[in-house]
């Protein structure tokens, strides 16, 4: 945590905090949602042309694929957060 967040947000209120919190969450899960469309999309344009690194040529789709799982984790992490804080 950083102080400049704590000064500003421990001045709010209750309610305020919450909210702040529930619109962080919400643009997280659809920031990272975004990210993993986007990046399966480049991976679908791109995994038949068997992409390589230049220096050690090693393919690139499985470190692709790495990055989809966890984007895709992330935007389903904060969708759950998001969703528990609404139940509040």
């Amino acid at each position: 945590r950083h102080a400049t967040v704590d000064l500003i947000v421990g001045r709010a209120s209750e309610r305020t905090r919450f909210v702040l919190a529930q619109i962080g969450r919400a643009a997280l899960a659809v920031t990272f949602g975004l990210v993993a469309f986007g990046s399966i999309w480049v991976a679908y344009d791109l995994w038949p042309t068997t992409e390589m690194t230049e220096l050690l040529a090693i393919r690139v789709a499985p470190f692709r694929m790495i990055w989809i799982a966890a984007c895709t984790l992330a935007a389903i992490h904060f969708a759950i957060s998001f969703a528990k804080g609404l139940r509040r």
